[in-house]
């Protein structure tokens, strides 16, 4: 269950980035323009990942839905239906204050 949950959260948090690099010698920095034009790239692409997860949370509901697969327990399963209708609740709220988030910060 840890490894499982481990992985999760690598595949739906998970952003690669080119990495950044600060050289220094002596106390004296080296490509500071090299940098500069990767923390750029870096704000760009962090951008555009902000602006399309709030575009795309704010149109879909299937998408924001978990759905365990191969540890709900039998027992458990008679409280499973109640849980699904608060859980839907619980990502319409959402999705309205993704809308909200989206319109105030994408213009």
């Amino acid at each position: 269950m840890h490894i499982r949950t481990v992985t999760s959260m690598i595949r739906h948090h998970t952003i690669m980035s080119t990495p950044l690099f600060v050289t220094t010698l002596n106390g004296k920095t080296f490509n500071e323009d090299g940098l500069k034009e990767d923390l750029q790239s870096f704000t760009e692409a962090l951008t555009k990942v902000s602006k399309g997860r709030l575009i795309s949370y704010s149109q879909e509901v299937n998408h924001l839905k978990y759905n365990p697969v191969g540890y709900v327990l039998s027992a458990v399963k008679d409280r499973e239906d109640e849980k699904m209708f608060s859980r839907e609740k619980m990502i319409e709220k959402r999705i309205e204050r993704i809308k909200t988030i989206k319109d105030e910060r994408i213009k």
